[in-house]
Protein backbone atom coordinates (compact mmCIF):
# COMPACT_ATOMS: atom_id res chain seq x y z
CA UNK A 1 0.00 0.00 0.00
CA UNK A 2 2.69 2.48 0.99
CA UNK A 3 4.63 1.90 -2.21
CA UNK A 4 1.58 1.72 -4.51
CA UNK A 5 0.13 5.02 -3.29
CA UNK A 6 3.54 6.70 -2.82
CA UNK A 7 2.56 7.63 0.73
CA UNK A 8 6.11 8.35 1.88
CA UNK A 9 6.38 11.07 -0.74
CA UNK A 10 3.68 13.15 0.97
CA UNK A 11 4.59 16.21 3.02
CA UNK A 12 2.70 18.87 4.91
CA UNK A 13 2.61 22.34 3.38
CA UNK A 14 5.47 23.33 5.69
CA UNK A 15 7.58 20.40 4.41
CA UNK A 16 7.22 17.91 7.31
CA UNK A 17 7.00 14.18 6.41
CA UNK A 18 3.29 13.40 6.56
CA UNK A 19 2.73 9.66 6.27
CA UNK A 20 5.37 8.61 8.82
CA UNK A 21 3.59 10.70 11.46
CA UNK A 22 0.19 9.09 11.04
CA UNK A 23 0.91 5.52 9.83
CA UNK A 24 1.22 4.16 13.38
CA UNK A 25 -2.09 5.66 14.49
CA UNK A 26 -3.67 4.14 11.39
CA UNK A 27 -2.20 0.71 12.22
CA UNK A 28 -3.61 0.93 15.74
CA UNK A 29 -7.07 1.33 14.24
CA UNK A 30 -6.48 -1.56 11.85
CA UNK A 31 -5.58 -3.83 14.78
CA UNK A 32 -8.86 -2.93 16.49
CA UNK A 33 -11.02 -4.07 13.56
CA UNK A 34 -13.56 -6.61 14.80
CA UNK A 35 -12.84 -6.05 18.50
CA UNK A 36 -15.18 -4.51 21.03
CA UNK A 37 -13.91 -1.49 22.97
CA UNK A 38 -13.54 -2.24 26.65
CA UNK A 39 -15.05 0.22 29.15
CA UNK A 40 -12.27 2.19 30.81
CA UNK A 41 -12.30 3.76 34.22
CA UNK A 42 -11.25 7.38 34.15
CA UNK A 43 -8.22 8.12 36.36
CA UNK A 44 -9.23 9.83 39.58
CA UNK A 45 -9.33 13.62 39.91
CA UNK A 46 -6.54 13.26 42.46
CA UNK A 47 -4.23 11.87 39.77
CA UNK A 48 -5.04 14.77 37.45
CA UNK A 49 -4.45 17.22 40.31
CA UNK A 50 -1.14 15.54 41.10
CA UNK A 51 -0.02 15.80 37.46
CA UNK A 52 -1.05 19.47 37.37
CA UNK A 53 0.92 20.44 40.50
CA UNK A 54 3.94 18.39 39.47
CA UNK A 55 3.90 20.18 36.12
CA UNK A 56 3.87 23.58 37.84
CA UNK A 57 6.59 22.46 40.25
CA UNK A 58 8.71 21.43 37.28
CA UNK A 59 8.69 24.78 35.45
CA UNK A 60 11.42 26.52 37.52
CA UNK A 61 13.58 23.38 37.39
CA UNK A 62 13.30 23.29 33.62
CA UNK A 63 14.28 26.95 33.50
CA UNK A 64 17.32 26.76 35.77
CA UNK A 65 18.72 23.20 35.72
CA UNK A 66 21.71 23.22 33.40
CA UNK A 67 22.11 20.06 31.40
CA UNK A 68 22.90 19.44 27.72
CA UNK A 69 21.77 15.80 28.01
CA UNK A 70 18.17 14.66 28.34
CA UNK A 71 17.11 11.19 29.43
CA UNK A 72 13.40 11.02 28.59
CA UNK A 73 11.95 8.08 30.47
CA UNK A 74 8.76 6.45 31.68
CA UNK A 75 8.73 4.98 35.18
CA UNK A 76 6.33 2.07 34.67
CA UNK A 77 7.80 -0.47 37.07
CA UNK A 78 8.31 -0.35 40.83
CA UNK A 79 11.28 -1.55 42.85
CA UNK A 80 11.19 -3.49 46.13
CA UNK A 81 10.45 -0.27 48.04
CA UNK A 82 7.42 0.54 45.90
CA UNK A 83 9.14 3.44 44.13
CA UNK A 84 8.56 3.63 40.38
CA UNK A 85 11.61 3.52 38.15
CA UNK A 86 12.61 3.58 34.50
CA UNK A 87 14.57 0.34 34.20
CA UNK A 88 16.65 1.41 31.19
CA UNK A 89 17.71 4.58 32.99
CA UNK A 90 18.70 2.66 36.13
CA UNK A 91 20.74 0.30 33.95
CA UNK A 92 22.90 3.00 32.35
CA UNK A 93 22.85 6.04 34.63
CA UNK A 94 26.23 5.24 36.21
CA UNK A 95 27.71 5.16 32.68
CA UNK A 96 26.45 8.62 31.69
CA UNK A 97 29.52 10.83 31.81
CA UNK A 98 27.84 14.21 31.34
CA UNK A 99 25.36 15.94 33.60
CA UNK A 100 21.91 14.78 32.60
CA UNK A 101 18.31 15.78 33.22
CA UNK A 102 15.80 12.96 33.66
CA UNK A 103 12.47 14.04 32.17
CA UNK A 104 9.59 11.88 33.41
CA UNK A 105 6.76 11.16 30.97
CA UNK A 106 4.54 9.28 33.44
CA UNK A 107 3.63 11.96 35.95
CA UNK A 108 0.87 10.27 37.96
CA UNK A 109 2.73 7.62 39.98
CA UNK A 110 2.55 7.94 43.76
CA UNK A 111 6.23 7.49 44.49
CA UNK A 112 9.43 7.70 42.44
CA UNK A 113 13.01 6.72 43.08
CA UNK A 114 15.01 9.84 43.86
CA UNK A 115 16.98 11.22 40.93
CA UNK A 116 17.57 14.45 39.05
CA UNK A 117 13.96 14.23 37.84
CA UNK A 118 11.68 16.82 36.33
CA UNK A 119 8.21 16.13 35.00
CA UNK A 120 7.25 16.59 31.39
CA UNK A 121 4.79 19.39 30.67
CA UNK A 122 3.32 17.50 27.71
CA UNK A 123 0.32 16.24 29.68
CA UNK A 124 -0.41 19.82 30.72
CA UNK A 125 -0.16 21.02 27.11
CA UNK A 126 -2.45 18.23 25.90
CA UNK A 127 -4.93 19.14 28.64
CA UNK A 128 -4.90 22.73 27.40
CA UNK A 129 -5.43 21.45 23.87
CA UNK A 130 -8.38 19.27 24.89
CA UNK A 131 -10.27 21.70 27.10
CA UNK A 132 -9.16 25.12 25.89
CA UNK A 133 -9.28 24.32 22.16
CA UNK A 134 -5.57 24.93 21.66
CA UNK A 135 -5.90 22.97 18.40
CA UNK A 136 -7.55 26.01 16.80
CA UNK A 137 -4.17 27.72 16.96
CA UNK A 138 -2.18 24.72 15.69
CA UNK A 139 -1.34 24.80 11.99
CA UNK A 140 -2.80 21.85 10.12
CA UNK A 141 -1.17 22.49 6.72
CA UNK A 142 -2.17 19.40 4.74
CA UNK A 143 -3.22 19.68 1.12
CA UNK A 144 -6.68 18.26 0.38
CA UNK A 145 -5.32 16.05 -2.40
CA UNK A 146 -2.77 14.45 -0.06
CA UNK A 147 -5.39 13.86 2.60
CA UNK A 148 -7.70 12.28 0.02
CA UNK A 149 -4.86 10.08 -1.25
CA UNK A 150 -4.17 8.76 2.27
CA UNK A 151 -7.82 8.01 3.00
CA UNK A 152 -8.27 6.35 -0.39
CA UNK A 153 -5.23 4.11 0.22
CA UNK A 154 -6.52 3.08 3.65
CA UNK A 155 -10.10 2.49 2.46
CA UNK A 156 -8.99 0.42 -0.53
CA UNK A 157 -6.66 -1.70 1.61
CA UNK A 158 -8.52 -2.14 4.90
CA UNK A 159 -12.09 -1.09 4.17
CA UNK A 160 -14.09 2.02 5.06
CA UNK A 161 -14.28 3.73 8.47
CA UNK A 162 -10.83 2.58 9.63
CA UNK A 163 -9.26 6.03 9.56
CA UNK A 164 -10.92 9.40 9.07
CA UNK A 165 -10.05 13.02 8.37
CA UNK A 166 -10.53 13.68 12.07
CA UNK A 167 -8.00 10.95 12.88
CA UNK A 168 -5.46 12.56 10.54
CA UNK A 169 -6.09 15.94 12.17
CA UNK A 170 -5.71 14.57 15.71
CA UNK A 171 -2.50 12.71 14.82
CA UNK A 172 -0.93 15.85 13.38
CA UNK A 173 -2.07 18.05 16.25
CA UNK A 174 -0.47 15.68 18.77
CA UNK A 175 2.74 15.66 16.71
CA UNK A 176 2.84 19.47 16.53
CA UNK A 177 2.24 19.90 20.26
CA UNK A 178 5.08 17.50 21.03
CA UNK A 179 7.34 19.16 18.48
CA UNK A 180 6.53 22.63 19.88
CA UNK A 181 7.37 21.53 23.44
CA UNK A 182 10.61 19.70 22.72
CA UNK A 183 11.85 22.29 20.22
CA UNK A 184 11.60 25.10 22.78
CA UNK A 185 13.11 22.97 25.56
CA UNK A 186 16.07 21.82 23.46
CA UNK A 187 16.87 25.35 22.36
CA UNK A 188 16.56 26.73 25.88
CA UNK A 189 18.74 24.03 27.46
CA UNK A 190 21.20 23.90 24.54
CA UNK A 191 20.68 20.15 24.46
CA UNK A 192 23.02 18.03 22.33
CA UNK A 193 21.97 14.44 23.21
CA UNK A 194 18.65 12.78 23.96
CA UNK A 195 18.29 9.28 25.38
CA UNK A 196 14.74 8.01 25.40
CA UNK A 197 12.49 4.98 25.58
CA UNK A 198 9.44 4.66 23.41
CA UNK A 199 6.35 5.84 25.31
CA UNK A 200 3.82 6.47 22.59
CA UNK A 201 5.22 7.28 19.17
CA UNK A 202 7.22 10.42 19.98
CA UNK A 203 7.72 11.48 16.38
CA UNK A 204 7.50 15.10 17.58
CA UNK A 205 10.44 14.52 19.94
CA UNK A 206 12.60 12.90 17.26
CA UNK A 207 11.77 15.53 14.65
CA UNK A 208 12.54 18.39 17.07
CA UNK A 209 15.89 16.69 17.79
CA UNK A 210 16.75 16.52 14.11
CA UNK A 211 15.80 20.15 13.53
CA UNK A 212 18.10 21.15 16.39
CA UNK A 213 20.89 18.74 15.40
CA UNK A 214 20.50 16.81 18.64
CA UNK A 215 21.69 13.18 18.78
CA UNK A 216 18.88 10.70 19.48
CA UNK A 217 19.54 7.36 21.19
CA UNK A 218 16.57 5.08 21.81
CA UNK A 219 16.43 2.13 24.20
CA UNK A 220 14.32 -0.84 23.14
CA UNK A 221 11.24 -0.90 25.33
CA UNK A 222 9.11 -3.73 24.01
CA UNK A 223 8.91 -6.20 21.18
CA UNK A 224 10.16 -5.63 17.65
CA UNK A 225 8.12 -7.99 15.50
CA UNK A 226 6.74 -7.93 11.97
CA UNK A 227 3.61 -6.25 13.29
CA UNK A 228 5.53 -3.61 15.30
CA UNK A 229 5.01 -1.06 12.58
CA UNK A 230 6.97 1.70 14.23
CA UNK A 231 10.20 -0.23 13.57
CA UNK A 232 9.33 -1.79 10.22
CA UNK A 233 9.63 -0.18 6.81
CA UNK A 234 9.30 -2.20 3.63
CA UNK A 235 11.21 0.20 1.44
CA UNK A 236 14.30 2.14 2.36
CA UNK A 237 15.42 3.89 -0.80
CA UNK A 238 17.22 7.18 -0.25
CA UNK A 239 14.06 9.15 -1.03
CA UNK A 240 12.08 7.14 1.52
CA UNK A 241 14.74 7.48 4.21
CA UNK A 242 14.42 11.26 4.01
CA UNK A 243 10.73 10.95 4.85
CA UNK A 244 11.15 8.71 7.91
CA UNK A 245 11.43 10.26 11.36
CA UNK A 246 13.67 7.86 13.28
CA UNK A 247 16.38 8.08 15.97
CA UNK A 248 20.09 7.91 15.15
CA UNK A 249 20.67 4.81 17.28
CA UNK A 250 18.44 2.00 18.56
CA UNK A 251 19.91 0.04 21.49
CA UNK A 252 18.42 -3.45 21.58
CA UNK A 253 18.01 -6.22 24.18
CA UNK A 254 19.56 -8.63 21.68
CA UNK A 255 20.47 -8.66 17.99
CA UNK A 256 17.73 -11.21 17.40
CA UNK A 257 15.17 -8.38 17.45
CA UNK A 258 16.85 -6.24 14.79
CA UNK A 259 18.57 -8.68 12.44
CA UNK A 260 17.05 -8.87 8.94
CA UNK A 261 14.65 -5.99 9.54
CA UNK A 262 14.29 -2.72 7.63
CA UNK A 263 14.98 -0.41 10.57
CA UNK A 264 16.19 3.08 9.57
CA UNK A 265 18.28 3.58 12.73
CA UNK A 266 21.70 2.06 13.39
CA UNK A 267 21.10 -0.85 15.80
CA UNK A 268 23.47 -1.89 18.59
CA UNK A 269 22.89 -4.71 21.08
CA UNK A 270 23.45 -3.58 24.68
CA UNK A 271 21.28 -6.09 26.59
CA UNK A 272 18.30 -5.82 28.88
CA UNK A 273 17.86 -3.95 32.17
CA UNK A 274 16.31 -7.02 33.77
CA UNK A 275 18.11 -9.84 35.54
CA UNK A 276 19.07 -12.51 32.97
CA UNK A 277 16.23 -14.97 32.50
CA UNK A 278 17.28 -18.53 33.21
CA UNK A 279 15.29 -21.73 32.83
CA UNK A 280 13.89 -22.78 36.18
CA UNK A 281 10.93 -24.66 37.54
CA UNK A 282 8.59 -22.68 39.77
CA UNK A 283 8.01 -23.57 43.40
CA UNK A 284 4.21 -23.43 43.06
CA UNK A 285 3.06 -25.19 39.90
CA UNK A 286 -0.63 -24.63 40.55
CA UNK A 287 -0.79 -21.01 39.40
CA UNK A 288 -1.90 -20.02 35.91
CA UNK A 289 -0.85 -16.47 34.95
CA UNK A 290 -2.88 -14.58 32.34
CA UNK A 291 -0.97 -11.69 30.73
CA UNK A 292 -3.37 -8.86 30.00
CA UNK A 293 -3.17 -5.61 28.06
CA UNK A 294 -5.56 -2.73 27.53
CA UNK A 295 -6.37 -3.48 23.88
CA UNK A 296 -6.78 -7.25 24.46
CA UNK A 297 -8.70 -6.87 27.69
CA UNK A 298 -12.17 -7.81 26.45
CA UNK A 299 -11.10 -11.19 25.06
CA UNK A 300 -8.89 -12.02 28.05
CA UNK A 301 -11.46 -11.02 30.66
CA UNK A 302 -14.06 -13.29 29.08
CA UNK A 303 -11.56 -16.14 28.84
CA UNK A 304 -10.50 -15.73 32.48
CA UNK A 305 -14.07 -15.89 33.74
CA UNK A 306 -14.79 -19.02 31.67
CA UNK A 307 -11.65 -20.69 33.01
CA UNK A 308 -12.61 -19.84 36.57
CA UNK A 309 -16.10 -21.23 36.03
CA UNK A 310 -14.89 -24.40 34.36
CA UNK A 311 -12.32 -25.62 36.85
CA UNK A 312 -11.06 -24.79 40.30
CA UNK A 313 -7.94 -26.95 40.34
CA UNK A 314 -5.60 -23.99 39.80
CA UNK A 315 -5.36 -20.39 40.91
CA UNK A 316 -5.49 -17.68 38.25
CA UNK A 317 -3.29 -14.61 38.48
CA UNK A 318 -4.63 -11.94 36.10
CA UNK A 319 -1.57 -9.76 35.45
CA UNK A 320 -2.35 -6.19 34.40
CA UNK A 321 -0.22 -4.25 31.94
CA UNK A 322 1.24 -1.01 33.40
CA UNK A 323 -1.23 0.91 31.20
CA UNK A 324 -4.03 -0.81 33.16
CA UNK A 325 -2.80 -0.16 36.71
CA UNK A 326 -5.11 2.80 37.19
CA UNK A 327 -8.04 0.52 36.25
CA UNK A 328 -7.36 -2.09 38.93
CA UNK A 329 -10.56 -1.49 40.91
CA UNK A 330 -12.75 -2.25 37.89
CA UNK A 331 -10.88 -5.51 37.38
CA UNK A 332 -11.21 -6.47 41.04
CA UNK A 333 -14.94 -5.81 40.91
CA UNK A 334 -15.27 -7.81 37.68
CA UNK A 335 -13.54 -10.89 39.12
CA UNK A 336 -14.84 -10.59 42.70
CA UNK A 337 -17.40 -13.45 42.32
CA UNK A 338 -14.59 -15.90 41.57
CA UNK A 339 -12.52 -17.08 44.53
CA UNK A 340 -9.71 -18.45 42.33
CA UNK A 341 -8.89 -15.21 40.45
CA UNK A 342 -6.41 -12.69 41.83
CA UNK A 343 -5.69 -9.39 40.07
CA UNK A 344 -1.98 -8.49 39.97
CA UNK A 345 -0.73 -4.98 39.23
CA UNK A 346 2.72 -3.65 40.22
CA UNK A 347 3.21 -5.82 43.34
CA UNK A 348 4.60 -8.59 41.10
CA UNK A 349 6.40 -8.09 37.80
CA UNK A 350 6.95 -10.72 35.10
CA UNK A 351 10.28 -11.79 36.60
CA UNK A 352 8.53 -12.40 39.94
CA UNK A 353 5.79 -14.41 38.28
CA UNK A 354 8.32 -16.59 36.44
CA UNK A 355 9.56 -17.73 39.85
CA UNK A 356 6.15 -18.88 41.09
CA UNK A 357 4.45 -20.25 37.98
CA UNK A 358 5.26 -22.54 35.06
CA UNK A 359 2.13 -21.77 33.01
CA UNK A 360 1.16 -18.56 31.24
CA UNK A 361 -1.70 -17.53 28.96
CA UNK A 362 -1.43 -14.60 26.56
CA UNK A 363 -2.56 -13.36 23.18
CA UNK A 364 0.57 -11.39 22.40
CA UNK A 365 2.92 -9.34 24.55
CA UNK A 366 6.61 -8.60 25.01
CA UNK A 367 6.28 -10.70 28.15
CA UNK A 368 5.80 -13.91 26.17
CA UNK A 369 9.40 -13.71 24.93
CA UNK A 370 10.53 -13.69 28.58
CA UNK A 371 8.23 -16.62 29.30
CA UNK A 372 9.64 -18.86 26.57
CA UNK A 373 13.24 -17.83 27.30
CA UNK A 374 12.65 -19.03 30.87
CA UNK A 375 11.48 -22.42 29.57
CA UNK A 376 7.91 -21.91 30.75
CA UNK A 377 4.70 -23.05 29.10
CA UNK A 378 2.98 -20.49 26.92
CA UNK A 379 -0.65 -21.06 25.97
CA UNK A 380 -1.39 -18.60 23.20
CA UNK A 381 -5.02 -17.60 22.79
CA UNK A 382 -5.85 -17.35 19.08
CA UNK A 383 -7.32 -13.88 19.07
CA UNK A 384 -6.38 -10.46 17.68
CA UNK A 385 -2.62 -10.15 17.08
CA UNK A 386 -1.52 -13.61 18.28
CA UNK A 387 0.09 -14.22 14.85
CA UNK A 388 2.80 -11.68 15.75
CA UNK A 389 4.55 -14.60 17.46
CA UNK A 390 4.32 -16.92 14.46
CA UNK A 391 8.09 -16.93 13.95
CA UNK A 392 8.56 -18.70 17.29
CA UNK A 393 5.42 -20.77 17.86
CA UNK A 394 7.40 -23.84 16.74
CA UNK A 395 9.11 -23.90 20.17
CA UNK A 396 8.20 -27.01 22.20
CA UNK A 397 6.73 -24.98 25.07
CA UNK A 398 4.30 -22.95 22.93
CA UNK A 399 0.72 -24.19 22.54
CA UNK A 400 -2.08 -22.47 20.63
CA UNK A 401 -5.73 -22.84 21.63
CA UNK A 402 -9.14 -21.62 20.44
CA UNK A 403 -11.33 -21.90 23.55
CA UNK A 404 -11.48 -23.16 27.12
CA UNK A 405 -12.16 -26.75 26.12
CA UNK A 406 -9.20 -26.70 23.76
CA UNK A 407 -6.99 -25.27 26.51
CA UNK A 408 -7.97 -27.92 29.06
CA UNK A 409 -7.39 -30.74 26.59
CA UNK A 410 -3.79 -29.72 25.80
CA UNK A 411 -2.80 -28.60 29.31
CA UNK A 412 -2.12 -32.08 30.73
CA UNK A 413 0.22 -32.97 27.86
CA UNK A 414 1.86 -29.54 27.85
CA UNK A 415 2.82 -29.71 31.54
CA UNK A 416 5.31 -32.46 30.75
CA UNK A 417 7.31 -29.95 28.66
CA UNK A 418 7.90 -27.21 31.27
CA UNK A 419 11.57 -26.39 31.80
CA UNK A 420 12.72 -29.04 29.32
CA UNK A 421 13.48 -26.93 26.24
CA UNK A 422 15.72 -24.06 25.28
CA UNK A 423 14.77 -20.98 23.28
CA UNK A 424 16.48 -18.08 21.52
CA UNK A 425 17.99 -15.45 23.83
CA UNK A 426 15.71 -12.48 23.40
CA UNK A 427 17.07 -10.74 26.50
CA UNK A 428 20.80 -10.65 27.20
CA UNK A 429 22.62 -9.16 30.22
CA UNK A 430 23.59 -5.49 30.06
CA UNK A 431 26.82 -4.98 28.11
CA UNK A 432 28.38 -1.75 29.36
CA UNK A 433 31.15 -1.92 26.76
CA UNK A 434 28.61 -1.93 23.92
CA UNK A 435 26.70 0.94 25.49
CA UNK A 436 29.82 3.11 25.72
CA UNK A 437 30.64 2.14 22.13
CA UNK A 438 27.18 3.33 21.08
CA UNK A 439 27.80 6.72 22.70
CA UNK A 440 31.14 7.01 20.91
CA UNK A 441 29.48 6.19 17.59
CA UNK A 442 26.80 8.83 18.12
CA UNK A 443 29.46 11.48 18.76
CA UNK A 444 31.72 10.38 15.92
CA UNK A 445 28.81 10.71 13.48
CA UNK A 446 28.84 14.46 14.19
CA UNK A 447 32.41 14.86 13.04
Amino acid sequence: MERDYRLFHLKTVDNIPLWDIIRHYCWENVCKIGTEPIPKTRPSNLIYLLIFFRSLYTIPKLLFYKSPVFFIGASKFSNSDGAFIDMSFEMVKSSLKEKYLFIELICGQKKYLKSRRVFSLLELLKFVNKYLLFNKFVKYNVAENDEANILNAINETFGPNVFSREDITNSLIEFRIEYFYWNILMQWKKCHTVYFIRHGYQKGLIYASKMNKVRTIEFQHGDIAETTLIYNYNELESKTREMIISPDLLLSYSDIWTNNRCIPSKCIEIGSPEIPIETQNAVDTNILVIISSDYQGKNLEELTIKLAQTTGDFKIYYKLHPNQFYDIERHKKLFKPFFNIQVISNELNISDLLKISNEFVAIYSTAIYKIVQAGKLLYQYKRQDYTSFNSYNYLPGVFLFDDVEDFLSIRHIAKLTAGKYSSPRFFKPFNKKNFLKAIEISFSNDN
